[in-house]
């Protein structure tokens, strides 16, 4: 179990997230909520022409068929562990008992834009759980 547990942390995305900036990091953030946009975009799409019996074009079907399963299978944990790094928070001993990020402890949380980045990522996350569980369901 220990090997197992080893092999999982150095794979893990919040290993190599102090590595970069804040703002590097958002730019990652915004990129994956971006392709889960695209995702439930090609769901109404498929579903669209499923309706209409008529496919204009037949690859986001295929990548509906093929990269979906792969993203809530596979790379469930790193995408859930990225979005929801933005909500971990610890108390800060420099900042006189605030929240700050665990990955980033210069920024404070809950306050400016950090609860905007919040509040979307949480939106975001739970729209990724929804659709991975249907996802599953249909696959298992």
């Amino acid at each position: 179990l220990s090997a197992f547990t080893s092999i999982f942390t150095n794979l893990s995305f919040s290993k190599f997230i102090p590595g970069v900036g804040f703002s590097t990091f958002l730019i990652m953030l915004y990129l994956l909520i971006f392709i889960i946009i695209l995702v439930i975009l090609d769901i109404i799409y498929v579903s669209y022409s499923f309706s209409k019996k008529k496919f204009k074009f037949t690859w986001p079907l295929e990548f509906l068929a093929k990269v979906v399963p792969l993203c809530v299978t596979v790379f469930f944990l790193p995408i859930m562990e990225t979005l929801l790094s933005v909500v971990s928070c610890e108390n800060s001993e420099d900042m006189m008992g605030a929240q700050v990020m665990q990955n980033f402890p210069d920024i404070v949380c809950w306050q400016g834009w950090h609860m905007f980045h919040a509040v979307v990522t949480l939106f975001f996350t739970s729209i990724f759980v929804f659709i991975a569980s249907i996802v599953a369901l249909t696959i298992f």
